[in-house]
């Protein structure tokens, strides 16, 4: 009867103690939380024909990479835009499923070539701020994760490459 006892047990064991590290693992603070994206998720839904003025010239069929610049593009600014050439170099394989594209009020006569000018509408849309920012959209042409300037440029590369592979999957 001991032995029969301890089989249940260790059986109870092996299947039910993993369950139970794993709910606590996932609700513990430690964990980081239940989102796994490092960029701000956009709660409006807006769509880049209310940001740019022609936003025709993007290409509907991949993501776009976006720096998006209210005011004079300074030091900071140039510092992003290459810092997100260094992120679309970086993909690889991946660099024609994405666009990179200069969101401002005034074209920046030392973009490359790699970049598309869109300018900003006169009324920008109430969902963006009035500071420069990074913004991921999709290929539908709406803007859904924003990182500001300070944010490390491997977190919009880890998100990127996420919504690349999920949507390869589709």
């Amino acid at each position: 009867m001991k032995k029969s006892n301890l089989i249940v047990v260790s059986l109870m064991a092996t299947f039910i103690l993993p369950i139970i590290i794993a709910v606590y693992l996932v609700n513990h603070p430690l964990y980081g939380g239940k989102h796994t994206h490092k960029g701000r998720l956009l709660s409006q839904t807006t769509h880049l024909k209310e940001i740019a003025k022609t936003p025709e010239k993007a290409d509907k069929n991949k993501w776009l990479l976006i720096h998006y610049q209210p005011t004079q593009c300074l030091k900071d600014c140039q510092k992003s835009l290459q810092q997100l050439e260094w992120l679309y170099d970086i993909l690889g394989k991946n660099q024609h499923h994405t666009q990179l594209i200069y969101l401002a009020k005034h074209p920046l006569t030392s973009l490359s070539a790699k970049w598309l000018y869109l300018p900003t509408r006169s009324k920008v849309h109430q969902s963006l701020p009035p500071h420069s920012l990074r913004i991921i959209a999709d290929p539908l042409q709406r803007p859904t994760l924003t990182y500001p300037l300070s944010q490390p440029i491997r977190d919009m590369l880890k998100d990127l490459k996420k919504l690349l592979t999920f949507s390869r999957s589709l």
